[in-house]
């Protein structure tokens, strides 16, 4: 049973489906979760100092595998591959960007000097274009998933609030199962509280550009198509936050797109969600200490895209005896708060 259908509930549940396995999704969908409000954004090359993602020699190659075979799953289109392209801020950015080593290859497509897109964006000193990249309708994929799964008599609109753990597997209701697995983001069921989920606040706009951009920008901020609108996003707000949208948030997001965008926009709508995230920004794949058929897949906090598949397989693939869950994300990590929790 697999509590929770986001990005990651919904990567472990097909994960197990394509392994052959019986399995019942269990989710009741929740306004401002993550996945409802993401734009779907995967890059391999992130942050200030545009270094490479964690894992992403790893993680990029199985992201597209994943997508691409969920689609032809599911038999919907929500996989959009498209390049990226990143303006420089300076010379020397410049500089070393057009000396990039040969581990850089399989995600630069073209390093520029001098200005490309000048009539969209702000590049004086040139900039990159990016591959192996691109974006997923987040929205999309999760409620295709959820309709696939409703087709065979395996989704379930319900919330779980009490597994009885038992000698061989769980009981919930009148339901029976060999292993429950909770994937629902920040909302932590109590008998997994004692785990470090910590909520990172995010808003994005939609906006409605007076011209199409040529291609993703993404320097500030991202422009990620939600056709026919494009989503900006999104502030990072780990403490202190409070709910809801915010004036603050929207003056942010408005100044930093107007900061590298020439586009005139108008702004359609402003949204808000919490990102579930762990203090190492790693994810949390494990089994309960003392409850072993109690386990949990979630902390994917702003990579999630990303993250998902690869990890979802690996979930699945400890589940199903084949392999094990690496100690860089196993909630083993974090067994001395267990220890204080009891």
């Amino acid at each position: 049973m697999v509590v929770g259908q986001g990005l990651a509930g919904s990567s472990l549940a097909l994960h197990l489906a394509w392994a052959g396995r019986s399995v019942l999704v269990v989710d009741q969908p929740a306004r401002n979760q993550s996945s409802s409000v993401a734009a779907g954004l995967f890059n391999p090359v992130t942050g200030k100092l545009l270094s490479k993602t964690w894992r992403a020699d790893e993680l990029f190659p199985y992201t597209f595998e994943f997508y691409q075979r969920a689609e032809r799953t599911i038999g919907a289109t929500f996989f959009h591959p498209q390049p990226i392209y990143r303006p420089f801020l300076s010379i020397e950015e410049q500089n070393q960007w057009m000396s990039a080593g040969p581990e850089w290859q399989p995600y630069l497509e073209r390093v520029s000097s001098t200005s490309t897109f000048d009539g969209q964006v702000y590049d004086p000193y040139g900039g990159m274009i990016l591959k192996s990249c691109g974006y997923v309708d987040v929205n999309r994929f999760v409620r295709g998933t959820r309709e696939w799964f409703g087709a065979r008599e395996s989704f379930v609109e319900d919330f779980v609030d009490d597994v009885q753990p038992m000698d061989e597997g769980v009981q919930w209701k009148n339901i029976r199962a060999k292993r429950v697995i909770f994937c629902t983001g920040c909302a932590l069921p109590p008998v997994l509280s004692f785990l470090p989920v910590r909520p990172l606040k995010g808003e994005t706009l939609t906006v409605k550009f007076a011209e199409r951009p040529n291609l993703i920008y993404n320097r500030a901020v991202y422009a990620v198509p939600a056709d026919p609108l494009y989503k900006i996003g999104a502030t990072y707000q780990p403490t202190k936050w409070v709910p809801g949208i915010t004036a603050e948030g929207r003056h942010e997001l408005e100044e930093k797109l107007k900061s590298f965008i020439k586009i005139p926009f108008d702004v359609i709508d402003q949204q808000w969600g919490l990102r579930p995230a762990s203090p190492d920004r790693r994810p949390l794949l494990g089994a309960h200490p003392r409850h072993s058929r109690l386990l949990i897949f979630n902390g994917l906090g702003t990579k999630g895209v990303s993250l998902a598949p690869y990890f979802g397989r690996q979930m699945a693939l400890f589940l199903e005896g084949s392999g094990q869950i690496e100690d860089l994300v196993n909630i083993n990590r974090f067994k001395a708060l267990y220890s204080k929790f009891e």
